[in-house]
C-alpha cells in the first residue's frame, strides 16, 4: 500500500468528527486514489479488503455500510479498473445530487416562511451544515447547539467553524440547559447516522435527550439520505437510538 493510500485510509478510519456524509465523500476519494495508483493483479482483493476495513470501523453509520456494500458489488462485477471507474463516477454523481433534493424538500417542509427560525441541534451533521448555510442567505437563523462529546471531543464545536463567516447566530449550551431553552425554540433538527426500518433514528449523543426534551411540543426533524436507511445496524457507544415517535418527519430525497 502506498503512503498516500495508507494516509487516506487512516483519515477515514480515524475520523470521529466529520458527519457521515463527509466520510462517505472521503470513501469515494479513497477509491478514486486507489484506482489511479493500483497496478497489480490483486487490485480487486486489495480494494475489497480496504473497504471492509472502513465498514468495520464505522459500524453505526448506515451510509458507509450501504455505500461500501454497493461498491463491493461493483468491484465483483467489473472486469477492469476502467469499467469500475465509470461505475464509480455514476454512483458518486447520484450521491452528490441527493443533497439538492433534500434542500428542496427542507424548503417545502420547514423553511417556507420569511421569518426568524430558532433551531436547536446536537452532535454534528454536514447535511445540516449545508442546509442551514443555504437558507441563511435569505432567512434569519438562530442556532442553539447542544454540547456533544464523542471520543472525548466536542464534535458539535465544528459548527462554530462552519458558520464563522455566515449570518447564522450560534449559541452553545450545555446538555443541562436544554429544558431551560425550550421556550426559545421553534424546532429541533438533527442528522442521522441510520434510519432503522423507519422505527428508529440512530444519531450521535445527546440526540435522545434532545428528543425527550422537545417531547412532541416542538417540530423535530431528522435529515437522512435514503442511503442511510437500513434494517440492521450496530449501535456503538456514543450513539443514541431515538424512537420514531419523537420525529415529526424525516427529510430525505
Amino acid at each position: 500500500m502506498s503512503n498516500v493510500i495508507q494516509e487516506k485510509l487512516n483519515g477515514i478510519i480515524f475520523d470521529f468528527e466529520s458527519g457521515s456524509r463527509e466520510i462517505a465523500s472521503k470513501v469515494f476519494s479513497f477509491v478514486h486514489e486507489f484506482l489511479n495508483t493500483a497496478s497489480n493483479n490483486d487490485w480487486k482483493a486489495d480494494l475489497s479488503e480496504y473497504l471492509q476495513a472502513i465498514s468495520s470501523k464505522k459500524k453505526s453509520m448506515a451510509i458507509i455500510k450501504n455505500q461500501t456494500s454497493i461498491l463491493q458489488e461493483m468491484i465483483a462485477d467489473a472486469k477492469t479498473m476502467m469499467e469500475l471507474n465509470i461505475k464509480l463516477q455514476n454512483f458518486e454523481y447520484e450521491f452528490k445530487s441527493v443533497l439538492n433534493k433534500i434542500i428542496e424538500n427542507a424548503r417545502i417542509e420547514i423553511f417556507n416562511e420569511k421569518k426568524l427560525y430558532r433551531i436547536i441541534t446536537c452532535s454534528y451533521s454536514s447535511n445540516i451544515r449545508e442546509i442551514l448555510l443555504y437558507f441563511s442567505k435569505n432567512i434569519s437563523i438562530q442556532l442553539f447547539v447542544v454540547k456533544s462529546i464523542f471520543k472525548n471531543k466536542d464534535v458539535s464545536a465544528k459548527y462554530k467553524t462552519d458558520f464563522a463567516s455566515s449570518p447564522i447566530a450560534i449559541r452553545y449550551i450545555e446538555q443541562s440547559e436544554i429544558a431551560f431553552n425550550m421556550n426559545c425554540i421553534d424546532l429541533g433538527m438533527i442528522g442521522a447516522d441510520a434510519v432503522i426500518d423507519n422505527n428508529h433514528i440512530i444519531n450521535g449523543t445527546p440526540s435522545l435527550l434532545l428528543a425527550e426534551n422537545l417531547g412532541g411540543n416542538h417540530p423535530f426533524y431528522s435529515i437522512a439520505e435514503k442511503l442511510k436507511f437500513t434494517d440492521d445496524i450496530e449501535i456503538e457507544e456514543g450513539f443514541d437510538k431515538i424512537p420514531i415517535k419523537y420525529i415529526t418527519k424525516i427529510i430525505t430525497e
